[in-house]
């Protein structure tokens, strides 16, 4: 491995997740890390309202664990 040499700033900005339960619920959650908000879009037919409190709980705990650090010198080659 080698140290990066002319990366000099490596930070999260916005992430794309699909989650989808045991039923066939399936959504798309869209986190903005930078902005501090998150969107979900519905891809299946089916609604479960428990999975959806779980996903929404789920992103509010990724935004309160963003740290807005910059990561290039955690990244080798």
């Amino acid at each position: 491995m080698k140290d990066l040499k002319y990366i000099k700033s490596f930070v999260f900005d916005f992430a794309q997740y699909y989650l989808d339960d045991a039923s066939g619920d399936k959504i798309m959650l869209k986190i903005n890390y930078k902005e501090n908000n998150y969107s979900v879009y519905k891809q299946g037919n089916i609604y479960n309202a428990n999975f959806r409190k779980e996903v929404d709980d789920l992103a509010k705990s990724l935004l309160g664990k963003k740290s807005g650090i910059n990561r290039v010198n955690m990244i080798k080659l």
